[in-house]
């Protein structure tokens, strides 16, 4: 999952449960109880799935924050091993 394209797939999810959303409404208000159930059940596991990729989201946004802390710190601490070996000379 590349994270410069996912704020346009998460856009996408959103805008896709919305339009299951809607299409559940309207089973609801003409009466199609049937339909409506069903249409209740895509839209209830499409949120889940969507719910599942935002979680995917976030572990990779976290996952890079902590490898750029890292790589600050080993940058840091090199740059301060450097400093002290040429106080040395």
């Amino acid at each position: 999952m590349a994270l410069s394209d996912d704020p346009y797939g998460l856009k996408l999810r959103r805008m896709i449960l919305n339009q299951h959303h809607q299409r559940f409404k309207k089973l609801q208000r003409e009466g199609k109880w049937a339909e409506a159930r069903q249409q209740f059940n895509v839209t209830l596991n499409y949120a889940m799935e969507s719910a599942n990729y935002s979680m995917q989201v976030i572990e990779k946004v976290k996952e890079r924050i902590q490898k750029e802390r890292m790589s600050r710190a080993a940058q840091t601490s090199l740059a301060n091993a450097f400093y002290d070996y040429r106080l040395k000379k």
